[in-house]
């Protein structure tokens, strides 16, 4: 602050301590989900702080016995505050192990300490991951001779609500999320969908073959932190269409036995 001086007699040298305090905050880590953008309530989260030349930095904490740190783990919350103020100064943030759901963001989150804050009003650094997600992978084929077959139309749809960890709806149940059509090897995939149940229905049934009305479900589950697509098969096949022929005679309900017919393509003229 400015402050005043008076100058009353001659010779005289007045002194004046200016006392300048550092500047000192306390650093709340908050884990967020970088689609949604929400906190990711979740624990376990680990993390490293390191100072301006990238160099771990290991804090005391002091109750119930004195322990030293140098690894921080978010609570239920998403969230831990470190046990010691920071000086100013630029630091780093590294993530050691992602939340359950989530790939580990390998990226250094960098911070820099300006103002003084106080332990109820802490200085915020939002560190953000990607939720895992997953493909889901078809197999088509015949139900009788075990072949490929192409060009089956499938919708995949979600069967509950898919659901971030704070609550709310990625996907809603019933919401067709990809369309997959097989290809000449009788496979096909979807696109990257969130983790989660879903549901398989046919929509298009190739030609020469009977339209499938069972409804497959899977699941796309966790595979840890490093693991960006998950994958899901579902092995589907089809009843070719079949042509029964019933002889009877003219005129009556009376069947034939032993008529023999030839059967041939129609393009084909033999």
């Amino acid at each position: 602050e400015d402050f005043e001086i008076t100058v009353s007699e001659e010779g005289r040298t007045l002194y004046y301590i200016l006392e300048d305090k550092r500047i000192f905050s306390p650093i709340r880590l908050v884990k967020t989900d970088a689609d949604s953008g929400e906190i990711i309530p979740l624990a376990g989260a680990e993390f490293q702080l390191l100072d301006e030349n990238k160099e771990p930095v290991a804090m005391t904490v002091h109750y119930p016995q004195e322990t030293t740190h140098s690894i921080f783990k978010t609570d239920e919350s998403g969230s831990f505050v470190l046990p010691e103020k920071l000086g100013a100064g630029i630091y780093y943030f590294r993530e050691l192990q992602a939340p359950a759901g989530y790939l580990i963001n390998e990226e250094l989150i960098k911070f820099e300490v300006r103002e003084d804050h106080e332990w109820g009003d802490p200085f915020v650094v939002e560190f953000p991951d990607r939720p895992a997600k997953g493909k889901i992978h078809i197999r088509k084929a015949d139900e009788d001779t075990g072949e490929p077959v192409s060009g089956a139309e499938f919708e995949i749809c979600a069967k509950e609500d898919i659901l971030t960890p704070a609550g709310s709806v990625r996907v809603p149940a019933g919401s067709k999320v990809s369309v997959i059509v097989t290809d000449e090897k009788g496979e096909g995939q979807s696109d990257s969908l969130y983790l989660g149940k879903y549901e398989i229905r046919e929509t298009e049934q190739p030609s020469g073959y009977v339209l499938s009305e069972e409804i497959y479900e899977v699941e796309l589950e966790y595979n840890g932190q490093e693991t960006e697509l998950v994958s899901a098969e579902a092995e589907i096949s089809n009843k070719p269409v079949k042509i029964a022929i019933k002889k009877k005679e003219e005129g009556t309900e009376k069947g034939l036995k032993g008529v023999k017919f030839s059967v041939w393509e129609k393009e084909t003229p033999e």
